[in-house]
């Protein structure tokens, strides 16, 4: 091939191609969307890692609503107490330590920012696992991720119970959906 028609194929490529780019939002358009008196843009040099974005906020929004399921409200305020409890637990209670990996295989239910704030204040590494995986699809991610931990829906805990023999997961957390539910 010579060198003239690799150019004029470069330019017919380069043409055909050239409205997508002129499709490209240059622009942040889901900016338009947010609430006038959100900033949209973040100072990142203001945190030094992911738990210190999670204390400022909890004591920034302390009374104001983190999550809601099932017409129940859980407060920053309440998540900050809520996960250092279950962050001391895993500390004190089992004998997981810094950097072991913990399988969190929950909905979405307040147990889950819990569990996963909880967790981390611990120093463990999160591995989110599908709580609708096959008993194949759980014993590869939990061999393939090192778990030694799993907190889990009592609702999926059957299958569960099933796979952890094959695996390197010591301590198994079972939750019900009403443990966060006012009584």
């Amino acid at each position: 091939m010579s060198s003239n028609t690799a150019d004029n194929s470069q330019n017919n490529h380069d043409q055909q191609h050239e409205h997508i780019v002129d499709n490209v939002p240059t622009e942040a358009f889901w900016k338009s969307k947010y609430p006038p008196a959100l900033n949209s843009e973040l100072n990142f040099n203001q945190y030094k890692h992911l738990l210190d974005v999670f204390s400022q906020s909890c004591k920034k929004y302390a009374d104001k609503p983190a999550f809601s399921n099932m017409d129940h409200v859980m407060t920053y305020a309440e998540l900050d107490e809520y996960s250092s409890i279950f962050a001391g637990y895993l500390q004190k209670k089992t004998n997981l330590q810094k950097g072991d990996r913990i399988a969190i295989q929950l909905p979405n239910v307040l147990q889950y920012p819990v569990v996963l704030f909880g967790a981390i204040k611990a120093g463990l590494v999160i591995v989110n696992t599908n709580p609708l995986y096959t008993a194949r699809e759980m014993k590869h991610q939990f061999n393939d991720s090192g778990a030694k931990a799993l907190v889990v829906l009592d609702h999926f805990a059957n299958l569960a119970q099933e796979v952890v023999p094959e695996t390197n997961i010591k301590n198994v957390i079972v939750c019900r959906l009403g443990d966060m539910m006012p009584r």
